[in-house]
């Protein structure tokens, strides 16, 4: 049992690495608000969340089988709490290695295991003025459709990315 004390002290410690993580990094995004030029990390939220859902879920299927008395069953157990919390820790890791930087001009993405891609920005004259609305989901099909097909943490990135660009009144669009 000592192995399970280490481990949820070793979860406990990443949980709250990535909660101190990503209030460094909405300090960092306030106090650059008003820049083109900044770095924003992928959102922390998601994969807290299920980290934290998986805990709980492992945890009370380990003290039902514990009780149980049967060492089959709470090796099984054991074993489906370590994929259970191995899947949510890769992706926040994930999360924290993909950099997104955004310039005045393009936006260059990073991620782990693959290669680099930069996205320029069009000038704001040349695109049609419309609702806010129809601007976001205009500017996300764009970017959806062409860098984020089965991967979610790049779809919440594509999200944020489209709002904070609207902020400043401009779209994103890959190059042509």
């Amino acid at each position: 049992m000592w192995w399970l004390t280490f481990s949820s002290a070793l979860t406990l410690l990443i949980v709250g690495a990535l909660i101190q993580c990503a209030k460094q990094a909405s300090q960092k995004k306030e106090k650059k608000m008003a820049l083109d030029n900044f770095i924003l990390r992928a959102p922390l939220s998601f994969p807290i969340l299920f980290l934290i859902i998986s805990l709980v879920f492992a945890f009370f299927l380990i003290a039902s089988m514990t009780f149980m008395h049967n060492e089959t069953s709470t090796l099984s157990v054991y074993l489906l709490f370590g994929g259970f919390s191995a899947v949510p820790l890769l992706f926040a890791l994930c999360l924290l290695w993909e950099k997104v930087t955004v310039e005045q001009e393009k936006i260059t993405v990073r991620r782990p295991f693959r290669r680099t891609q930069v996205y320029y920005f069009p000038d704001i004259t040349s695109v049609k003025q419309t609702s806010l609305n129809s601007r976001v989901e205009q500017g996300f099909k764009v970017y959806a459709g062409k860098t984020m097909i089965f991967s979610f943490s790049n779809l919440y990135i594509g999200y944020r990315l489209m709002y904070k660009r609207l902020l400043t009144n401009q779209l994103i669009y890959p190059p042509t």
